[in-house]
């Protein structure tokens, strides 16, 4: 059984931070999309509508190994997002990597707007919501208020009990990603 966390906010030390997906399975998986419906329009709409169902699925991230650390802190979810320098290693590592497959992978597909757009929509609520430059001015409109309490209670991150079970869905879903980019549009 997946067990679900009961509080997003993880704390490390008194430093609050949301759990993500990684990138690179959002990445792929909204320009898959793209590839698949040929449309840019619907690529970035359905690009933003994976999105929160890959966050639904239990997955392995960052949260993982901050689990039940933040119930004892009180400390209030809609603070800036950071953690430790290892957290922004990790970050920074994942978006490098998803980045460069995206931009080794995009030319095979003729440089396709439908896969690029499909991409970025499966990336904005992240980048919007969590993106550190951006999150606290994002959180303070009425709207992102609404949003990032969405965005909050829809996520599903994996405990360290069962880190592996998310890490599964994470692999899965960059190689069926991958395989609908390279190999599988054609079907469609």
């Amino acid at each position: 059984m997946v067990e679900r966390c009961p509080d997003k906010t993880e704390v490390v030390g008194s430093i609050p931070t949301l759990p993500t997906m990684f990138f690179t399975s959002h990445l792929l998986a909204g320009g898959a999309i793209g590839a698949v419906t040929g449309e840019p329009v619907s690529a970035f709409l359905l690009g933003i509508v994976s999105h929160h169902l890959l966050d639904r699925t239990p997955h392995t991230d960052i949260g993982t190994y901050y689990w039940g650390r933040w119930a004892k802190l009180g400390v209030d979810r809609s603070n800036f997002m950071i953690a430790r320098p290892l957290d922004w290693a990790v970050g920074l590592t994942d978006l490098a990597i998803g980045t460069a497959i995206a931009l080794m992978i995009w030319p095979q597909t003729g440089y396709s707007m439908p896969v690029l757009f499909g991409a970025l929509g499966a990336v904005l609520p992240d980048l919007i919501d969590n993106g550190p430059f951006i999150q606290r001015l994002f959180r303070k409109t009425k709207f992102g208020k609404a949003y990032h309490e969405f965005h909050w209670r829809f996520h599903s991150t994996a405990s360290p009990k069962i880190w592996y079970i998310g890490l599964l869905t994470q692999v899965a879903i960059i190689v069926l990603a991958l395989w609908l980019l390279l190999v599988g549009s054609s079907y469609f």
